[in-house]
């Protein structure tokens, strides 16, 4: 049994014609004694002009097709009315093993590898596979250490997109994510999880040392400096060492009306 339903039919609703209207000249082709135009750039054959010239704006960027209602542009007429699915809402393409609906064949292929498993898109460094090309080369960045989005108000940077959005929102001052049990709000979603283990009182991460348990890993991190006598936090007046932040702040009263470095 077949788990797509759905057909393709997208070039069925663009009527208009690009609007770019001169001859592609940018790259030239010939007839080939086949009976096919032969794309130059990449040797990708068609049996109709029409169809090489539609193509051939991928290669020299041309955009040719507007979309009526928002500002994108497109290279083929079929680009744009898979576009234009997204603005109708039309999702015709069916998973029939959970219902989920897309609105094109595409994403409907990468959504069934989820039920079949199938990762087909294998890291060259280490044995991690991914089901799409786009996750593939967000993970080959830990390898590299390539750090393309940068924050354009302090000139961080990051690997992947989302976490580029996350620090964003430190500068907005913007804070999404709800607790359900009070009115506290947060910028990241981990602080809103951390800040639930205080409502339902999980404590999951446990000392080796002794019995203490802790519903944070950075309280678990001070506690052990306890065991070690590790001191991370120093007092920039007298030099007294402490585990954590907190407790360097409460001894800081005590120099109130002294300067600090």
């Amino acid at each position: 049994m077949s788990v797509i339903d759905g057909s393709d039919n997208e070039d069925l609703d663009v009527k208009q014609k690009p609007v770019f209207g001169g001859e592609v000249s940018e790259i030239s082709t010939l007839k080939s004694c086949t009976g096919e135009f032969k794309c130059k750039a990449c040797s990708a054959p068609f049996s109709q002009l029409d169809d090489l010239k539609n193509h051939l704006r991928d290669h020299i960027g041309k955009k040719t097709f507007r979309c009526t209602v928002c500002a994108a542009t497109f290279g083929q007429a079929g680009h744009l009315n898979r576009h234009l699915k997204s603005h109708r809402g039309e999702k015709p393409f069916k998973c029939l093993v959970c219902q989920a609906a897309f609105c094109r064949l595409e994403d409907l292929k990468y959504h069934l590898r989820v039920h079949t498993g199938e990762k087909p898109f294998k890291c060259p460094v280490c044995s991690a596979a991914f089901y799409g090309r786009s996750h593939l080369n967000d993970h080959l960045r830990a390898h590299s250490g390539e750090k393309p989005f940068k924050c354009a108000i302090c000139s961080a940077c990051f690997s992947y997109s989302g976490d580029l959005k996350r620090h964003q929102r430190g500068h907005s001052g913007k804070k999404l994510f709800k607790c359900t049990v009070c009115a506290a709000t947060f910028s990241r979603l981990g602080h809103l999880q951390r800040h639930l283990k205080i409502h339902s009182g999980e404590r999951p991460l446990r000392c080796l040392i002794c019995p203490a348990d802790f519903g944070r890993s950075e309280s678990l991190k001070y506690h052990l400096q306890s065991h070690s006598g590790e001191k991370s936090f120093t007092c920039t007046v007298c030099t007294a060492g402490f585990v954590s932040s907190s407790n360097l702040k409460s001894h800081q009263k005590c120099h109130s009306g002294k300067k600090t470095k």
